[in-house]
């Protein structure tokens, strides 16, 4: 389970969201249910959704080949389903994602979490982080797209990049902060 503090969910701002009421369930609005171990099978995949209802979660976040059979059981829940792109490193070729967050969509993903290519970040590169991340939601219309940024890896100088160059997208694309994945 992965609490996303700057997962917005549709919020327009932090201070928005903070001004709601925070009882269990406002809290469990706030969770992306995430399997995307590499030895995820489908029964954890069913277990992670069942846990997800049973909780009211607002998404559960898979890899995208699970994605129509995630929807499915699913379906009729309200819980979301969400698809990571670029997983994990973000050092996918952005056409890949591109074409990766297309077919999440089209197999049934209401909301993209997009890895932030850490290798540009680590360079400096900026605006071609910006593009990489601006292509996925421009070929993606019409879900909600979270970008995240796997912190353990930067710098407080590539964090504050982070911050001017992508957190400005905020209004349109709300970042999940991750640092669980990585040893």
């Amino acid at each position: 389970m992965c609490l996303a503090p700057f997962n917005t969910h549709g919020h327009r701002d932090i201070e928005d969201l903070m001004r709601k009421r925070m009882d269990k369930s406002g809290i469990a609005q706030l969770i992306d249910h995430t399997l995307l171990r590499p030895d995820a099978t489908m029964a954890g995949i069913k277990g992670l959704c069942e846990e997800a209802v049973r909780f009211g979660f607002h998404s559960v976040c898979v890899n995208p080949f699970v994605v129509p059979e995630t929807k499915t059981i699913l379906s009729e829940s309200g819980v979301k389903v969400t698809a990571v792109i670029g997983f994990p490193l973000g050092m996918t070729l952005t056409s890949v994602k591109v074409y990766e967050a297309m077919e999440s969509v089209l197999r049934g993903s209401e909301e993209l979490d997009i890895v932030m290519d850490i290798g540009l970040a680590k360079s400096g590169r900026w605006r071609d982080v910006q593009k990489d991340v601006s292509d996925v939601i421009s070929a993606t219309k019409g879900v909600v797209h979270k970008v995240i940024i796997e912190t353990c890896y930067l710098t407080n100088e590539e964090t504050q990049g982070c911050r001017k160059d992508l957190l400005p997208m905020e209004r349109k694309t709300p970042n999940t902060i991750s640092q669980a994945w990585f040893p």
